[in-house]
């Protein structure tokens, strides 16, 4: 109901506040519908002013429902994780600890109180970063709508936010996935193609290896490659599907639309495309896809297949003590236990931003679009703070000189 009237005086009409009786002009309106037409802007400003009474879970709760796997057209729709992962915020820590909160006051204040009061109820860090990326993606969406959220918490960094001291695994920097110190990265694949032989396997270990230090893909990106995913004439690699192992495995759309991508590849990587292509052709000319299982006509390698084939490497360069137990590694110790494959992706997303001041090149689009990410500011949350860097020991093999510092010549590679 309107807070304002329109009624008549002497001289024409006039517009009044209902509970002061106060006229909201100075002159008088000759007219009725000018009187009308000034009301109704006073209840349009009136109504912009005054708070929506919209709870933040209500909108979210609004927001996943639109996004549902089944419900909406595939531009809006969520993977199954997403979908899964934004339920359990809403369910697990955005009801309980902040029910009341409305939408238009949601501040830095209330996600702070509710991450604290995650962090004290045991949530793991990890957990509570995801949250917050989450978060921050539902407010952006409320504010395209026109929904009008608070938006301070659109910027909001956990990595920033001392106050959480995670109590699952001891340190925040033990939290973080670490990343390779660059001249890992060289002496890891110079020493793969050194002790390379003309087994399924170890090709496949060689390849396997380079197109993660190369690109950052995520483990499911790596497994939806196609052979004609590699384009040599653009010296690209097309990033279109994801492979999902679960219900019989079938590929899937990737993550969001920043994922479907083409990644630039140099010329060293690209050779190495060559060779293992050729090597493909020989050995398993029937398989379309870029990594095959070891198995012919098991589609792509399995995520025991993939994890074996890391874990045996960072044993080999002494980065891991292992053993397999019907055909299943076991981590007995290592550093990047927790992050066997992410610490490609880590490394690739870091180096490209701490190269950002000395290459014009590298562009915020630029490192975006190759980490298969919307906004750069993903990107920089997740790979800008990096502390923890894994070395080799004095004892492990060193390479003498590689091409690139980080890439072995692959044009010499038989």
């Amino acid at each position: 109901m309107s807070d304002y009237r329109v009624t008549p005086s002497r001289e024409g009409w006039i517009v009044i506040n209902k509970s002061t009786r106060i006229k909201t002009h100075k002159s008088i309106f000759r007219l009725k519908k000018d009187a009308l037409e000034h009301e109704n802007n006073l209840i349009t400003l009136q109504a912009a002013a005054e708070p929506s009474a919209l709870k933040l879970h209500e909108a979210m709760t609004t927001f996943i429902e639109e996004r549902d796997l089944v419900a909406c057209d595939s531009s809006k729709r969520l993977t199954k994780g997403g979908l899964s992962s934004y339920k359990a915020d809403l369910n697990l820590r955005i009801i309980p600890y902040m029910e009341n909160v409305l939408l238009s006051e949601f501040n830095g204040s209330h996600l702070k109180a509710c991450l604290r009061a995650c962090d004290k109820n045991g949530f793991r860090y990890k957990t509570l970063k995801r949250m917050v990326r989450n978060i921050r993606s539902f407010l952006n969406v409320m504010k395209a709508d026109g929904k009008n959220p608070c938006m301070d918490n659109t910027k909001f960094n956990l990595n920033l936010f001392t106050e959480i001291e995670p109590s699952d695994h001891g340190l925040r920097e033990e939290k973080e996935a670490p990343i390779f110190d660059q001249t890992v990265v060289g002496d890891i694949l110079v020493r793969i193609f050194t002790n390379k032989d003309e087994n399924f396997k170890s090709a496949l270990t060689a390849a396997i290896m380079t197109t993660l230090f190369a690109t950052g893909l995520r483990r499911s990106e790596l497994k939806g490659l196609k052979r004609n995913h590699v384009n040599f004439e653009t010296n690209q690699l097309h990033v279109k599907s994801v492979y999902i192992q679960k219900e019989g495995g079938h590929l899937h759309r990737t993550k969001n639309t920043g994922s479907f991508r083409d990644i630039d590849l140099d010329e060293s990587t690209m050779n190495m495309f060559k060779w293992w292509l050729l090597f493909l052709s020989k050995n398993r000319p029937h398989d379309t896809w870029l990594f095959p299982a070891m198995r012919e006509a098991d589609g792509p390698v399995s995520d025991s297949g993939l994890s074996n084939i890391v874990w045996q490497v960072y044993s080999d360069m002494g980065l891991a003590e292992i053993e397999f137990n019907k055909g299943h590694v076991k981590i007995i110790k290592s550093k990047l236990k927790w992050f066997p494959t992410k610490v490609f992706r880590h490394t690739l997303g870091h180096s490209l931003i701490e190269a950002m001041n000395s290459n014009r090149h590298l562009t915020k689009n630029y490192i975006k679009s190759t980490m298969g990410h919307d906004k750069f500011t993903t990107s920089q949350d997740i790979y800008g703070n990096h502390k923890a860097k894994i070395t080799l020991e004095k004892t492990a093999a060193k390479s003498k000189a590689t091409n690139t510092g980080l890439i072995p010549d692959f044009s010499k590679i038989n």
